[in-house]
């Protein structure tokens, strides 16, 4: 199909918890931990791989990530501090 990259979406430990009045987290944009990945994508091993096997196809791995926002269980920010 002439396909050169593929684009993943955000690796990143995402909420696992019960649904919430937002919804689901079923597209791994609630981020709550950048420093793990998220196990349900696979491990670090699995996306070496990944990334291996595209680039020996002369193709290019893209993954997304969450720079801007992530997941908060906070009901009151206190801005007062600020």
């Amino acid at each position: 199909m002439g396909f050169t990259a593929i684009w993943i979406s955000p690796v990143n430990k995402n909420y696992d918890g019960p649904r919430t009045p937002y919804g689901d987290p079923y597209h791994a944009y609630w981020v709550t931990d950048i420093s793990k990945l998220n196990d349900k994508f696979g491990t670090a091993g699995d996306l070496k791989e990944l990334s291996k096997a595209l680039h020996d196809r002369k193709m290019l791995l893209m993954v997304d990530i969450v720079l801007n926002h992530g997941v908060s269980f906070a009901i009151y920010v206190p801005y007062s501090h600020c």
